[in-house]
């Protein structure tokens, strides 16, 4: 063979070899499979998810998971949009459930673990990620739990010589809280320094919990709102009562406007007894009372009714326009292992959604009891404060019970006329929709 012929074999190796890199590249490639999920910037929430969509890819190196991390303001319109233009996200992080609950894929057929989901994902959040109420169908499972309760500052009542109520039952009434700490505020009160018996956030949803321990409905039978009921009644009485006997600062809902308002200032500096607020609160009461003062976080007061807080949270869905549904069902199948949830609840400071961890309890890492306690209450809440959360009416009904209870606490309204004034927004904005 000459010179020529070797140079030219030579040169043929090396265009097949290329060749043949080129062509394997291309099937890396094209064997990626890429997964998107649209979130909000939420605390330590990104970090932690990060660090277990890292494992996931170690394995499944296959699968490319992209975080698309936007603002809050605004996410529900945004994400409405990518659903209607054809480019939805393969799973988002949601709170407004029942706004995209058309669009959401049924995940079972893709889960290795749907057991699970059925026995620790609580009934009433898998039910309300459904359209049809009669399907088993599974769209998505809890991220975070957050839940109304009551905050309580443990030296104002041994300073006062009087029992705090929560050290012997875990089921106080709420009548029994309200004897204590006035007992309380009578006895260290002075006008230089006022103390308040209790109080709760002027919000509708605040409002929602006792309410529904004392009884009050919110969901008739053909699934509207329908405000006037007994028990619906005898809270706003009772929240008219407390400003009538001045045991709650009034400047919280009976004070100027009708925005949202929180007595948490009243609360860490040491003039609040008793302070329903939630348990996305923990941190910020922490710090803002530091160690000036004993608190801690007791269960929810026992009504006619129950015991029951209001619910919150996100949850993580799945989007029926996916293109790689069985890749959705191994990365959710993954997130949703025990293990992981609980990694994942335990870093990010969240309630469990799982029965099983609620159960057990989690060791977190800052404010353990206090989130615990917590967590013990999600187990009471009553069905329909699910169905109140997550109805795609929801913020227009707290919204207008916060605006006309606050007319009601001010005297300018009476309560006939707020419950009125009330169904007539709800009506009204639920016409709109």
């Amino acid at each position: 063979m000459d010179k020529y012929s070797v140079r030219w074999l030579v040169v043929m190796v090396m265009l097949f070899t290329t060749t043949l890199s080129v062509s394997a590249q291309t099937e890396t490639t094209t064997s990626d499979i890429p997964l998107r999920i649209l979130t909000v910037e939420e605390g330590s929430t990104i970090a932690v998810l990060s660090d277990l969509l890292d494992a996931f890819a170690d394995q499944h190196p296959e699968i490319q998971v992209e975080l698309d991390i936007v603002p809050y303001a605004g996410f529900d319109a945004l994400l409405l949009s990518q659903i209607e233009a054809g480019i939805a996200p393969d799973l988002a992080r949601v709170t407004s459930f029942s706004a995209f609950s058309e669009h959401y894929l049924d995940v079972r057929p893709y889960l290795d673990n749907a057991d699970a989901w059925d026995a620790n994902f609580t009934a009433p959040l898998l039910e309300a990620l459904r359209v049809d109420a009669d399907s088993d169908a599974l769209h998505g499972y809890p991220t975070n739990f957050t839940v109304s309760g009551p905050y309580i500052n443990r030296t104002l009542f041994e300073q006062a010589g009087v029992s705090i109520p929560s050290d012997s039952s875990d089921e106080v009434t709420w009548d029994t809280w309200m004897t204590a700490t006035t007992a309380a505020q009578s006895a260290l009160s002075t006008p230089d320094m006022p103390i308040f018996a209790l109080a709760l956030d002027r919000s509708g949803h605040r409002f929602w919990g006792p309410s529904l321990s004392w009884c009050a409905t919110y969901i008739s039978e053909d699934g509207q709102f329908s405000v006037d009921s007994p028990g619906f009644r005898d809270a706003a009485q009772i929240l008219y009562a407390w400003h009538q006997q001045q045991i709650t600062p009034l400047e919280i809902w009976a004070g100027a406007g009708n925005e949202y308002r929180t007595p948490l200032n009243f609360f860490v500096d040491g003039q609040l007894a008793f302070y329903f607020s939630g348990s996305w609160l923990v941190a910020d009461v922490g710090a803002g009372v530091g160690d000036a003062f004993d608190w801690e976080v007791v269960p929810s007061p026992v009504g006619p009714c129950g015991s029951s807080g209001m619910i919150g949270g996100a949850a993580m869905v799945a989007f029926r326009g996916t293109d790689h549904p069985e890749a959705v069902g191994q990365l959710l199948s993954f997130l949703t292992r025990a293990d992981n949830l609980a990694d994942y609840y335990r870093r990010s400071l969240s309630l469990p959604g799982s029965l099983e961890l609620i159960e057990q309890g989690l060791d977190y890492p800052q404010f353990s009891a206090e989130l615990n306690t917590f967590a013990a209450e999600l187990p009471k809440v009553v069905p329909e404060a699910f169905t109140l959360q997550y109805h795609p009416n929801s913020v227009n009904v707290h919204s207008a019970i916060r605006i006309h209870l606050i007319d009601v606490m001010s005297d300018l309204q009476t309560l006939d006329e707020a419950i009125m004034a009330i169904q007539q927004d709800v009506d009204t904005l639920a016409g709109q929709r």
